[in-house]
């Protein structure tokens, strides 16, 4: 009876240590896994803190290059209107410029009312202009800037939209067929870099002149010179990129919500 007893309190014994045993098994193994988990979100936490530091460090880099970029665009247009502002003045040649460069010619000067033929003073106007428009354009300075130069046509808005369409597209073929040939005085070698570069477009009525809330139709009947520079994409670039800025403000505010 005795060695019974002694048998059952030896299994109880054991019983005892052996639940304890896996009590403590189980405890260390969830110590294990809750370091290895805490492990993981440390390393979690310092990736998310080098990704944010890398992100932080493009951002400063792409807002150099933007200012960079657009340095360089205003730089340039401003000088390229300067000079060309300076030499129109220099040989008296009366033409309106814009902020952007472009150059504005009255229909009077170019063309009789609702015509397409170059008067003679038109084409004396021509002769002058031209010369000197292209001589600052193709400046070293400015010649690896220049990607277009574009001569557009514009009429008011009497009549139909089709016919100013069709009268502005002609003046401005026009006046781009006149510069082209060697009436218009220049060399080979100049009608050759306007040939490289030019395009001619009729706008129809869709850019008026507008002076105190009204349309000015004597200034809206006109040519217009203009440039393009490489530039122009910096531009876009430029857009674009502010665009993805502010499409990722909105998207971090709307899951931040």
């Amino acid at each position: 009876m005795a060695k019974q007893s002694s048998r059952q309190v030896r299994q109880a014994n054991s019983s005892y240590w052996l639940t304890y045993s896996d009590l403590l098994s189980g405890l260390l193994l969830m110590f294990i896994l809750l370091m290895m988990l805490a492990l993981w979100n440390f390393q979690n936490a310092n990736k998310d803190l080098i990704d944010e530091k890398d992100r932080y460090q493009q951002m400063i880099q792409e807002n150099a290059e933007m200012k960079e970029k657009i340095e360089r665009t205003v730089g340039v247009r401003a000088e390229l209107i300067q000079d060309l502002t300076m030499q129109l003045q220099k040989n008296n040649i009366n033409a309106v410029i814009s902020e952007t460069g472009a150059i504005k010619v009255d229909e009077t000067i170019l063309f009789e009312f609702g015509r397409s033929e170059l008067k003679p003073e038109g084409r004396a106007f021509l002769n002058r202009f031209i010369s000197v428009y292209l001589g600052v354009l193709s400046q070293d300075k400015y010649k690896d800037q220049v990607k277009e130069i574009i001569i557009e046509g514009h009429t008011d808005s009497v009549g139909d939209y089709l016919d100013n369409l069709d009268l502005s597209q002609a003046r401005a073929i026009s006046v781009a067929k006149y510069c082209m040939s060697q009436e218009s005085g220049l060399d080979t070698a100049m009608r050759d870099y306007l040939e490289y570069f030019l395009t001619a477009n009729g706008r129809s009525e869709s850019r008026p002149v507008i002076t105190n809330n009204e349309e000015d139709q004597n200034k809206s009947r006109r040519v217009e010179f203009l440039f393009r520079l490489s530039d122009e994409e910096t531009i876009d670039w430029i857009n674009q990129w502010v665009q993805e800025q502010e499409q990722s403000a909105v998207q971090a505010e709307q899951t931040g919500n």
